[in-house]
């Protein structure tokens, strides 16, 4: 894949030379190699794609006698612009809730619309973990969720989880209001009792959102998990704490996805702990 749009755009690329085939050795010099990652990180390529890429690259020149120091070895890949991740504004909740609460009375084979979207932003897990989650894993005492399983991506069963190591989540004080105490079993079943279908689980979001006025394109489960990142942050949790709490396995990740949401609350987050009168809620 990397070939073939190396090709195509050094056939376009009016600073590559005489046009012709793209792929004679001649015309693979490290200006037009870094022109084209430049390119493909304007065009919204993510990091690990042009990662691949470079790899892809280099074994190929390598193959064709170039030698490890091949022209690719001067490239600087840069870095992707990362846009900042959405999250669900107060007003936005209230439609989302409300949406839930018609859709658990109108929805035949699924009446657990509200408590999805409660646990999603109140304990931050992924879509098919959130659906493999029981009320035994709620520890009221220290208002945490134990993650040790995600639902399957086509079966009607549970599977390792991604990194295929369990984790423990703290509860955010929202949860609390739509807790059961002493329930057992999936915390967000179908009405048979068992999992909801995999591929059930896509429509149910694109109709509750449509329920909302909230329906645009990649409006996934995610926002709520990245809704909780946010409000982690902003009740006075930090980046290490959230780290493990989210899963990820490097807190750079954590970093990255939710820095800027430390830049909103610091001075609020400072003079609560400097204070000692509560953090406040800077954003919405």
């Amino acid at each position: 894949a990397a070939l073939n749009q190396i090709r195509a755009f050094a056939a376009e690329d009016a600073d590559s030379g005489r046009r012709g085939d793209a792929l004679l050795t001649d015309r693979l010099t490290t200006p037009l190699l870094q022109r084209f990652f430049d390119h493909l990180v304007t065009a919204g390529y993510a990091e690990n794609t042009l990662s691949s890429y470079w790899r892809g690259t280099s074994k190929f020149l390598q193959h064709i006698g170039h030698g490890p120091n091949h022209a690719l070895r001067s490239v600087q890949i840069p870095k992707p612009i990362r846009e900042e991740v959405a999250t669900w504004t107060d007003e936005q909740l209230e439609q989302l809730r409300a949406a839930a609460d018609r859709r658990d009375l109108e929805c035949a084979d699924f009446r657990h619309h509200r408590l999805a979207v409660e646990l999603g932003l109140a304990g931050g897990g992924r879509r098919n973990e959130l659906f493999a989650s029981r009320w035994e894993q709620i520890n009221e005492h220290s208002c945490t969720i134990r993650i040790t399983h995600q639902l399957h991506k086509v079966e009607r069963r549970i599977m390792p989880l991604k990194g295929k190591r369990a984790r423990t989540a703290l509860l955010l004080p929202s949860w609390w209001e739509h807790h059961r105490p002493g329930e057992t079993g999936l915390i967000l079943p179908a009405v048979s009792g068992g999992f909801v279908a995999p591929e059930r689980l896509t429509r149910l979001r694109a109709t509750l959102l449509e329920s909302a006025g909230l329906a645009e394109p990649g409006r996934g489960y995610h926002i709520e998990r990245h809704t909780y990142a946010r409000d982690f942050i902003v009740l006075g949790g930090r980046f290490e704490e959230l780290q493990k709490s989210l899963g990820h396995r490097s807190i750079r990740t954590t970093e990255e996805l939710y820095g800027h949401f430390h830049e909103d609350v610091a001075a609020s987050l400072a003079r609560a702990r400097i204070y000692k009168d509560g953090p406040l809620r800077a954003i919405s």
